[in-house]
């Protein structure tokens, strides 16, 4: 299932600047005479219990093809773009030379109440696109939910701290959220991308000590 960005929500937060996600990539990503596009997106976590996600941060992982330097896009949970009783979530874009682009990895960072658990996709992903100049490369909707356990005590399902992420294509409706969030790029020719490869759930399976 697609979720939506509440359109009352992305009104009332138009021009503001989210504090929930973080972005760490190098200096030689940030100039080239191709010229400079933006990487979009929003990254979401679920709220329906027990697959409610919002201990779990969660981290994009890519690569620049040619140059093959890495930069990551991460949800801090510490600010929200838009919230419902179903999910919450933050809208982003990066300022990336022109170029191809992997997304390689997804990895997961949370605390299940004993210790905190950090944890990643099982192999490279290896989903490819292209960030071209002076347009808005929209990827779609990341979203995370937490794997369930059980307990023997209580006969009760929990979030078990491991994260999901649940990939859905990008929409045309999803200009309209993403102007709304960042009105200086509304300009901007508006691409929305339908990543191959992320059919299926993305589950954390390494457990990284």
């Amino acid at each position: 299932m697609k979720y939506v960005v509440p359109a009352f929500l992305t009104f009332i937060l138009q021009g503001c600047s989210s504090t929930g996600v973080t972005i760490s990539k190098p200096d030689t990503l940030i100039e080239n005479p191709q010229g400079i596009g933006y990487l979009s997106g929003d990254l979401a976590s679920s709220r329906i219990w027990p697959f409610t996600a919002d201990n779990i941060a969660t981290t994009l992982n890519f690569r620049h093809t040619a140059s093959r330097h890495i930069f990551s896009i991460t949800s801090t949970q510490s600010g929200i773009d838009y919230s419902s009783e179903e999910i919450r979530g933050q809208l982003f874009s990066v300022p990336l030379p022109a170029g191809n682009y992997e997304l390689y990895s997804v990895s997961f960072k949370s605390n299940n109440g004993v210790r905190a658990l950090y944890s990643s996709s099982e192999s490279e992903l290896g989903v490819n696109f292209t960030v071209e100049p002076n347009e808005v490369t929209f990827l779609g909707q990341f979203v995370t939910s937490s794997l369930v356990a059980k307990s023997t005590l209580w006969n009760t399902q929990y979030p078990s701290g491991l994260g999901q992420l649940d990939y859905h294509q990008a929409t045309e409706q999803d200009q309209e959220a993403f102007s709304n969030r960042f009105p200086e790029q509304a300009a901007l020719d508006f691409n929305p991308q339908h990543l191959k490869g992320l059919q299926a759930p993305i589950k954390s399976v390494t457990i990284i000590e």
